[in-house]
């Protein structure tokens, strides 16, 4: 669905854009920090709404391709889903780093 509502940002500028060309499936082999955090996310924030739509799919209340779905995912879940996201993101980014010894810190 993140996909999805990425690749209709896009055309909403380019609108002959493909999602292959702006959305990569797959895991980076060389950034286990980035993966280790989407992990986190995912089972902290994402997964569960995912679960939920899929939930919602399979009892036939929610299809992707109704209009009606859609606007119901845009202007009332994305918010929330917005949301929660950044809540994640701002306990991230005040969370502690362990010390490095060999780092050097650049106080400028």
């Amino acid at each position: 669905m993140m996909a999805e509502y990425h690749l209709f940002l896009w055309k909403t500028l380019y609108p002959e854009v493909m999602l292959r060309e702006i959305y990569r499936y797959g895991t980076s082999v060389k950034n286990q920090r980035i993966e280790s955090w989407w992990n986190m996310m995912t089972k902290g924030q994402t997964g569960k709404w995912k679960l939920y739509f899929r939930r919602l799919q399979g009892r036939g209340l929610f299809t992707k391709d109704d209009l009606a779905d859609e606007i119901a995912l845009l202007f009332v879940f994305f918010p929330v889903i917005k949301d929660e996201i950044l809540e994640f993101v701002e306990m991230w980014n005040v969370h502690e780093i362990r010390k490095q010894r060999t780092r050097y810190i650049s106080l400028h």
